[in-house]
């Protein structure tokens, strides 16, 4: 898609994807006041948009704003520490360039993600994470060992799900846990002995 395509519809600024998601998700209590930091609900807002982004259900796209370096943005990208979305400007923080570029997103895609997001979810996946979960769930479910090391499994795990990012496999392998209930698997020392 050429460069010129970002600036036109079905894509917005993040300033207007902020918006969409702030109207979907408040509902009446939406104000354009939500836009500020210490509003009630603009970390709510927030999240629920970089999650979104995150996910990889809506495209976006980023370019400099000499429009020399872009790209399409990813998951691991927005999952990166150091992502972040300015809202007064209207850009978000690109790690790889080391500045802030502008960021467009699909608003259509954006409002089917928004129509399909259960709200008691507290956290909106990608699709990549959510297999990287299945792979824990699957490998602690079948292990007979008392203890796993978490650096190797995690090792294994960015190595077959290279689409996710660090703190991502740490979700997947944390949900897994809960999910098995073996707590136990992951801690250092020597196994509980039941009596």
């Amino acid at each position: 898609m050429p460069v010129n395509d970002f600036d036109k519809s079905p894509f917005v600024g993040l300033r207007e994807a902020f918006e969409i998601v702030g109207k979907a998700s408040l509902g009446d209590a939406w104000h354009k006041s939500v836009f500020e930091k210490d509003a009630p609900n603009h970390k709510v807002v927030l999240t629920r948009l970089r999650n979104i982004l995150r996910s990889g259900d809506v495209a976006a796209h980023w370019h400099t704003s000499d429009h020399e370096v872009s790209g399409q943005l990813q998951p691991v990208e927005v999952d990166h520490e150091y992502f972040s979305i300015r809202l007064h400007e209207d850009t978000k923080f690109h790690a790889g360039v080391n500045e802030p570029v502008l960021c467009r997103v699909h608003a259509k895609q954006l409002q089917s993600c928004l129509l399909d997001l259960d709200d008691s979810q507290p956290s909106f996946t990608s699709a990549a994470e959510k297999k990287c979960h299945e792979w824990f769930v699957d490998l602690i479910s079948k292990t007979e060992q008392a203890r796993l090391s978490v650096n190797e499994t995690e090792k294994v795990a960015r190595e077959k799900f290279q689409n996710v990012s660090g703190a991502g496999i740490k979700r997947a392998r944390l949900a897994a846990v809960k999910q098995t209930g073996k707590h136990d698997i992951f801690r250092s020392g020597r196994p509980k002995i039941n009596q």
